[in-house]
């Protein structure tokens, strides 16, 4: 599954660039936005897709949460490499689950 490149941004950790971008997956009418995530796959060999799963609502639902920021996905990256992730491989997606800014564990591949 690649990643569309319009509306994705760029971003380098440590030294490899990735692209990314929030999956605009409308919100079920009985999550009230919870369940959603952010896709990430290498910029410059697209492999392997790498899907963050946020714990925390969506900003649309609610005021006070913050949206993802860069240095969230790159902790994502990081620890999705340390668990096994490799970005230039084709598989199926390698999964996380975040807790609120903090990547937390591995929910599944």
């Amino acid at each position: 599954m690649a990643i569309r490149k319009t509306g994705s941004r760029r971003l380098a950790v440590d030294g490899v660039a990735f692209r990314w971008r929030v999956r605009h997956r409308d919100p079920e009418p009985d999550n009230r936005g919870w369940r959603w995530s952010f896709a990430v796959q290498q910029a410059d060999t697209p492999g392997g897709t790498l899907i963050v799963r946020l714990t925390r609502r969506h900003p649309r639902w609610d005021a006070t949460t913050t949206p993802v920021k860069p240095v969230e996905v790159a902790k994502g990256i990081r620890q999705a490499l340390a668990k096994g992730w490799n970005p230039t491989t084709n598989g199926s997606p390698f999964h996380l689950v975040s807790e609120v800014g903090h990547i937390s564990e591995m929910d599944g591949q």
